[in-house]
């Protein structure tokens, strides 16, 4: 069985990416180097098995030309292709299992059954796996059209319903103030527009 990353805290990956792209790369990942990039609690460990994962670093801890190439980059669209393309290597069965030829979109159950099968993860580890990846590929520049996990809409049934006729009203808040967190603001703004249209 394999390990695939499964982040408890998604949001941490947008701003744990762009810390360590304005930080120097460290001779070796340390918890001195994590809580100096403001990444302390217990549950950021599970980023360095993202950044293994991910080949931004090695088994030792050590960075690699990776990570190297990610924090040198000369701007901000090229270090998230950098990252999109270790994205693109690291989950390439993922994105091929769960990928609709037809609309390049990615079907989150698919997807889901493959990390279950190839890790042997229980439903909710599973359903992080599938969060992180979503994650990943609104944050960074995938090769290609970028994938979108979702599953394909149902089929339209037009069969009337019990109570067809009456208004049904459906409101959706969400409430973010922006300048708490611009970086978590700005992510949720990409993904409802990539997956709403709005």
């Amino acid at each position: 069985m394999i390990v695939i990353p499964a982040i408890r805290e998604p949001a941490s990956i947008a701003p744990f990416f762009k810390a360590i792209a304005q930080t120097t790369v460290p001779g070796k990942v340390d918890a001195n180097f994590m809580a100096g990039i403001g990444f302390r609690r217990q549950s950021d460990v599970r980023l360095l098995e993202l950044l293994h994962y991910l080949g931004f670093m090695d088994s030792s801890f050590q960075p690699t030309e990776v990570w190297r190439k990610y924090f040198s980059a000369p701007d901000e669209e090229s270090k998230l292709s950098i990252l999109g393309k270790t994205v693109a290597e690291r989950y390439a069965e993922a994105l091929r299992t769960g990928l609709n030829d037809d609309s390049y979109r990615l079907n989150g159950k698919a997807v889901m059954a493959y990390f279950k099968a190839e890790t042997g993860a229980s439903d909710t580890e599973t359903a992080y796996m599938v969060l992180t990846l979503q994650i990943l590929s609104d944050l960074a520049i995938l090769p290609g059209p970028a994938p979108v996990l979702n599953p394909p809409p149902e089929p339209f049934d037009d069969t009337p319903f019990p109570g067809a006729g009456k208004t049904i009203t459906l409101t959706l808040n969400i409430t973010l103030d922006p300048s708490a967190d611009p970086d978590l603001a700005a992510l949720l703004r990409r993904v409802l527009e990539r997956n709403l249209g709005a």
